[in-house]
């Protein structure tokens, strides 16, 4: 971090409607080669993320967007008690200053007692370590989850307040 500690955020989104300034967000992701973000939109349209355990995290400084990451039922397989971490993530500009690090926390706290296991999926080493600091392990035995972690009431991460 820089000379100056510069704080954000990190609000639950519940409305059915997604808040206009998601677009930009969504936008960059895209641009910058996240191509998962372009089914964000339309996922959220079929099934908004609200049901017990699921969540949309908007972090944001004032009323500027900073980053954006779910958890869900994981729609890749037929099980009940799989959830999914997906669309994470944090505007190039303000990377670097724990936010990832935080949603994935607060995702995790939102999964514990709802779900028994988390899958995602990356390509990206970064955010592939950022997973693992938080207890995911990889995962080479399917092409849609790259890491999975097993939640027990014990298990944690990280903890976040």
């Amino acid at each position: 971090m820089g000379e100056r500690e510069v704080s954000f955020e990190v609000a639950r989104w519940s409305e059915p409607e997604l808040p206009p300034c998601l677009d930009k967000l969504v936008s960059e992701a895209v641009s910058s080669g996240h191509a998962w973000a372009s089914e964000f939109q339309a996922t959220w349209m079929s099934r908004p993320f609200t049901d017990e355990g699921e969540a949309l995290l908007l972090a944001s400084e004032g009323n500027r967007l900073l980053a954006m990451a779910a958890i869900t039922a994981d729609p890749f397989v037929d099980d009940p008690t799989t959830g999914r971490l997906r669309f994470i993530y944090v505007r190039q500009t303000a990377r670097r200053r724990g936010i990832a690090d935080r949603m994935v926390g607060d995702c995790l706290a939102l999964a514990r007692g709802r779900w028994r296991t988390l899958r995602l999926h990356t390509d990206n080493a970064f955010a592939a370590r950022l997973y693992e600091r938080h207890g995911f392990h990889r995962s080479g035995s399917d092409p849609r989850a790259t890491h999975t972690m097993a939640l027990t009431s014990t298990s944690s991460g990280h903890d976040h307040p």
